[in-house]
Formats: C-alpha cells, sequence, structure tokens
C-alpha cells in the first residue's frame, strides 16, 4: 500500500510542476479540478457503501462496508482527476487533406485510433493507438 501511494505522489507532483511551469493559473484549476474529482469520488462511494447496508441481513456489522466504499470512490476520484489533469484542452487538428492518399496521418493527442495493418501490399491485422499521457 505504501508503494502505491508513493507512486500516486510522485506522478501526481510531477505532472504539477511540469504544468506549473507552463501557466501558474491553469496549473491552480487543474489542481482544484483534481481535488474535487477526489472528493466527489469519496462521496459517492461513501453514499453506495451505505447504501450497500440496505441489502444486508445485519448493517450493524458490516459497517465497514461505508469505508470500503469510500476508498474505491478515493481510488476512481483519483484515477478520473489525473485524467483530467492531463487532458490537452486545445489540441491540435489535423487536416486529413493535407496527408497524400496512402499516407496516415499521427495520432492526436489523447485520441483512440484503428489503423489497418499492411504488408507485402496484404492486410495483416489491425493496429491500435493510444495516447494516455503527454509529458
Amino acid at each position: 500500500m505504501k508503494k502505491v501511494f508513493l507512486i500516486f505522489c510522485c506522478l501526481f507532483f510531477s505532472s504539477l510542476s511540469l504544468q506549473a511551469q507552463n501557466d501558474p493559473v491553469d496549473s491552480q484549476k487543474r489542481t482544484r479540478e483534481f481535488i474535487m474529482s477526489c472528493t466527489y469520488g469519496v462521496l459517492t462511494g461513501t453514499l453506495i457503501g451505505a447504501a450497500s447496508l440496505a441489502f444486508s441481513d445485519s448493517p450493524g456489522d458490516n459497517l465497514h462496508r461505508i469505508a470500503r466504499g469510500a476508498s474505491l470512490g478515493l481510488y476512481a476520484g483519483i484515477a478520473l482527476g489525473y485524467y483530467i489533469m492531463n487532458l490537452d484542452e486545445n489540441p491540435e487538428v489535423i487536416d486529413p487533406l493535407q496527408y497524400p492518399a496512402g499516407d496516415i496521418p499521427p495520432p492526436l493527442e489523447g485520441s483512440f485510433q484503428v489503423l489497418p495493418k499492411f504488408e507485402q501490399a496484404k492486410l495483416d491485422g489491425i493496429e491500435l493507438k493510444f495516447q494516455l499521457m503527454k509529458f
């Protein structure tokens, strides 16, 4: 558990420092969005954990479900907040007409592409491209 927390802290603070160099106001906005995402995750998880008590035979003995729901909600909020922090608000737009026929433009940042893969003029399979993070 300590390793996961340490890795999370390293990733979180490294992304903050990179974004702080670009625009401090934008960094504050993204940090606020991250904290709000974590808060909403905890609140949602807590409510779901409390609602799950209605389906148990002895709710008084299963109060740990509330804490477990809050914990899982926090993890979901961290994942969502980290994703939101790394979104590019002004993605570049590629004009497909600037590429000749047969050339495939590079993938847009944060986009998901499914492309055909050819070998010796025969379809060999598909290629999946997705940029998860930008450093």
